[in-house]
């Protein structure tokens, strides 16, 4: 092993080890790899709380026994994200007991998942959130401007109202470089990912799908 990886062990070692952790997740079979790094880097003990089980295998539970999982999903990935990060921050109250009865103290800390809005668990602060309006910053029909701003390089783009179909039509034709273009939805209902509201067009009859399913959802 380097110095240098020997370097930054130690330094993760002083961050995580000898301390009490709470993973708070949409998926617990999604917080096996952290909890395995947790345990390598010396943390104390770890608590698990999920909105469902998800596929693949869990946590050791020999380090982390006893996760607490909901069992509940939404209808798409979207859904369940955002589902999950309500039920996440606004625990039960069999749960918040599940949280104390860990952490009498009040000392642990709270790793989320890279989507996190960074609001508590349990009363217990998250490490490492991205605020929400850091978050904000990524609807794309806000980061150009941000990237122009800082004099970043970026593929052309516009903002159409997605009300307008002749008017997405026009700008789709302009932008097109013989690929096709990529239509992608602001963020009126909150972020989205997965390609939700994420579509390549390059066609009309394509337009129309993405104008009826964007339509609802959009500005």
């Amino acid at each position: 092993m380097s110095d240098l990886l020997h370097h930054l062990i130690d330094q993760l070692e002083a961050v995580y080890g000898g301390k009490r952790w709470i993973i708070a997740t949409d998926v617990l079979a999604g917080a096996r790899g952290t909890t395995h790094w947790l345990q390598q880097l010396g943390a104390e003990a770890v608590l698990c709380i999920a909105s469902s089980r998800g596929a693949g295998p869990a946590p050791d539970e020999d380090f982390a026994p006893n996760p607490i999982v909901f069992n509940v999903a939404g209808q798409d990935m979207m859904s369940s994200v955002r589902l999950s990060a309500k039920l996440l921050a606004d625990l039960p109250a069999e749960a918040r007991a599940r949280v104390d009865a860990f952490d009498p103290q009040r000392t642990a800390r709270v790793i989320g998942t890279i989507f996190d809005d960074g609001r508590p668990v349990g009363d217990r602060r998250k490490y490492g959130a991205r605020p929400q309006a850091w978050q904000d910053l990524e609807d794309k029909t806000v980061i150009d401007q941000v990237w122009d701003d800082i004099g970043v390089p970026r593929e052309p783009c516009e903002v159409v109202a997605a009300h307008d179909f002749d008017a997405l039509l026009a700008a789709s034709a302009r932008l097109d470089q013989g690929a096709g273009t990529v239509w992608a939805a602001d963020q009126r209902e909150g972020f989205h990912g997965g390609a939700s509201y994420t579509r390549r067009v390059t066609n009309d009859a394509q337009a129309r799908v993405v104008f009826d399913l964007f339509g609802p959802h959009a500005d």
